[in-house]
């Protein structure tokens, strides 16, 4: 399944090393945890063969310590990062491509479970076209889709995120219906949590 690419790059996330065709590599400092001091998220495709990698550095009693954000893939878009800016809190968004077909999206950041023990990778956000949240409409199948930051409700605070789910009857082909979702930032679960939802025709 093809991944749609998410938005622009953040400007925070500027690469700091060209990159080389057809792949490509970037870091970037941003705030991924609770405290103040920001820290280090690599990214990178590379081809032959293609693999697709995020993760970041942290540092921590003096130790500089790497968490992955997910697992690595085959491919992932530069441009469906978006980082602490864009999200108006600390963490992470990014998609990555599986060789088995299917593509997820995910929010992650750096959070203490234990107390006085370092902080680790946790989702605030999760999707996966293998597992959808919502099976697609009667007679249609998932063809694509995308997640944006922008601040869609003023009835909550900061940015939230809109999840389009794209539908068709064969991928690929036209696309015949779109479903978006809406996710705002629940500080009783500390995840992105639904609150609408709407089905429209193409």
């Amino acid at each position: 399944m093809r991944v749609a690419a998410v938005l622009a790059l953040v400007l925070v996330l500027t690469p700091a090393a060209s990159a080389t065709h057809p792949g490509w590599f970037f870091n970037a400092r941003m705030n991924l945890d609770s405290d103040s001091a920001r820290e280090h998220l690599f990214a990178s495709y590379l081809t032959h063969p293609d693999e697709a990698r995020i993760y970041v550095v942290d540092s921590c009693r003096g130790n500089d310590l790497r968490y992955d954000l997910a697992a690595p893939g085959v491919h992932m878009f530069r441009d469906s990062i978006h980082g602490s800016r864009d999200l108006g809190r600390p963490g992470v968004l990014f998609s990555i491509h599986y060789p088995d077909g299917h593509t997820i999206a995910r929010v992650a950041r750096l959070r203490v479970q234990q107390r006085d023990e370092c902080p680790t990778p946790v989702s605030l956000f999760d999707y996966s076209t293998e597992s959808p949240p919502r099976p697609p409409p009667e007679g249609l199948v998932l063809q694509d889709f995308v997640v944006q930051v922008h601040d869609y409700s003023r009835r909550y605070s900061g940015p939230e995120l809109r999840l389009a789910e794209f539908y068709g009857t064969s991928e690929p082909g036209p696309v015949l219906s779109t479903r978006f979702s809406y996710f705002r930032y629940s500080v009783r679960s500390r995840t992105y949590a639904p609150y609408r939802m709407v089905l429209k025709p193409a």
